[in-house]
């Protein structure tokens, strides 16, 4: 067994492939991340649900790096402009904070990384309640 090392930054990085599947497809394209630790993963994400932090800045605080390229094979950094549309997106936010917790040995917060889009409303109709059975099985009798 090795000794435990503490990088001198305090800070540990890894390397991990990341499956998203653009919309429109059904392949898993693959991007691979560099992350890092954080000092607060449970504050970062609380305020990715409550709207205080974009789905971007996220991605950018628990990565340092990615693979991401256009189609030409020109990279897309992952502190640049270009990425923040791509980092906004919840079909490749999503599946790199689950691969982030995952290696990192956590779990994702509930709602962490959110589309911005409402959930849909529910389609079953709720069951009556206690006091509405009783009252209607009086006026049966």
């Amino acid at each position: 067994m090795s000794q435990f090392k503490v990088p001198a930054n305090g800070v540990w990085t890894w390397s991990e492939s990341v499956d998203v599947i653009p919309p429109g497809t059904s392949e898993p394209q693959s991007l691979t991340l560099t992350f890092r630790t954080v000092e607060d993963l449970p504050d970062l994400l609380n305020r990715n649900v409550s709207g205080a932090l974009s789905n971007a800045e996220v991605v950018r605080a628990l990565a340092t790096d990615w693979d991401a390229a256009y189609e030409d094979g020109a990279p897309i950094p992952l502190d640049s402009d270009e990425a923040v549309p791509l980092l906004q997106q919840p079909w490749i936010a999503q599946p790199i904070l689950k691969a982030y917790m995952a290696s990192a040995g956590g779990q994702a917060a509930k709602n962490a990384l959110t589309s911005g889009v409402p959930s849909p409303a529910p389609t079953t109709v709720p069951a009556p309640n206690r006091a509405e059975r009783r009252a209607k099985a009086s006026k049966k009798t």
